[in-house]
Order: structure tokens, then sequence, then C-alpha cells
């Protein structure tokens, strides 16, 4: 073997070794993750016209669909310090900042980060040195008195149905995608567009929040669950 082919086997060996993560680090550092979620280079999202500064975010969506949602980063502070179990907000608080999001556009209070990752902690919905169960979005959804109904992905009609009726849905999303990170992401859709795209609530991005987004991208970001990637929420 030449060295270049020579070094070529030791990283794949290596690679191997390490597991899939490796093997996913490695194929992501090729190629643009948007390339895997997508299918070959097409973009996943559209810059959209929406104002992301501030507390209020306001979207330009069809009719009954929610306008305006309270908006919380958790990367930002207060909340990206606060302690979450093991770890803090800003690492790991994507959920109950999501849910934080989703109750008090609903509720018009002012539910924080810091109000509904105690809610969990004190509720066992922290995995430590996981983070966020998954029953966590429901429980914290009917402690707050709303409905929540979760489906999986291949109801995304019916999604689509109940962000146009002005409910919003929170996903769970898989690693290496719409972050293009190594864990999941919870986030929030709030409506839809006149073209039929969606727009959504990333509590981890002011840019993404910006973005409008097909169905279908919507549907590969979420995760491959029997339960459903998606929770319904509404009043």
């Amino acid at each position: 073997l030449d060295q270049g082919t020579f070094e070529l086997v030791l990283r794949v060996l290596q690679i191997m070794q390490d597991g899939v993560d490796a093997l996913k680090e490695a194929i992501f550092s090729l190629f643009s993750w948007t390339d895997f979620v997508t299918g070959g280079g097409v973009d996943d999202s559209l810059i959209g016209n929406i104002d992301v500064t501030g507390d209020k975010i306001r979207y330009d969506t069809v009719e009954n669909c929610v306008k305006e949602v309270t908006y919380f980063n958790q990367t930002e502070e207060p909340w990206a310090s606060l302690p979450y179990g093991t770890s803090n907000v800003g690492a790991a608080g994507c959920g109950p900042t999501s849910l934080a999001i989703v109750i008090s556009t609903f509720t018009g209070q002012n539910v924080t980060p810091e109000i509904t990752k105690t809610f969990a902690e004190q509720n066992g919905e922290y995995v430590p040195n996981v983070g966020t169960s998954h029953s966590f979005v429901k429980n914290a959804a009917t402690h707050w008195g709303l409905t929540c109904e979760r489906v999986g992905k291949d109801r995304m009609d019916y999604v689509v149905e109940s962000l146009k009726e002005g409910k919003l849905v929170v996903e769970i999303c898989e690693a290496y995608t719409i972050t293009g990170g190594s864990s999941g992401h919870f986030i929030v859709l709030t409506g839809v567009t006149t073209d039929g795209h969606i727009t959504i609530a990333d509590c981890a991005s002011r840019e993404r929040t910006g973005k409008l987004y097909s169905v279908e991208t919507i549907k590969s970001y979420g995760r491959d669950l029997s339960e459903g990637a998606f929770w319904i929420i509404g009043k």
C-alpha cells in the first residue's frame, strides 16, 4: 500500500473502533449535513422575512395560525447558565425552553425556562447525562391547562392542519439534522405560510427561527419513534 492508502485504512479502522457516532462525525466533516437531510445539496430552508429580535416573534402565516409567540432562547442569559440537572439550560434545556415558549404564548403568563426546567427536575423529567424525558412535553402542557396529542411522522397532513387551526407543535429532532450536532433537539412549529412552508421557533437559534421550512424537511428532522415525533398542543 502507498502511504496515503495506508493512512486511510488506519483512519477507517479507528472510526470502526470508536463506533457509530465517530463514523457520523467523519461523514459530516466531509459533507454539509443538509445534503443528508434533504438529499443532494437541496436547500433545507428558505430565508424568511421574520423579525427574530426581541421577546415577541411575529409570523406572516395563513389565517387562524398563531401569529405571535413569546420567545425564549436557551443560549442567552439569564437562562443559559441556570443549572439543569447535571448540566445547564444552555447545553441541555431545549425541552423546557420550548415548552416555555408554548405555555407562555397560549396562557399569556410569563412561564420562563427557569419555571419549566424546575418543573422537569421536580417531576423526574430530567434524565442525568441525557437530557429531558419525552414524557415531559405532555406532562408540562397538561399541568398548565393545555391539550396535547402525540403523533408520528406519518401524520404530517394532520400536523399541518393542526397548525392551521391555531395549535403549536413541539417536535423532537434527530441528531445531525437541524442543529448538525450529535444530540437530539426540541423545536416548536408555529404555523404555515400561504405557499405551504412551515415557520418555527427554535429556542437555540434566532437564525433558524427566521427561516422557512418545507413540510418534507420538517418531517425529515423528526425522530423515528413508535410513539411519534410531534406533540400537538392547544388551548
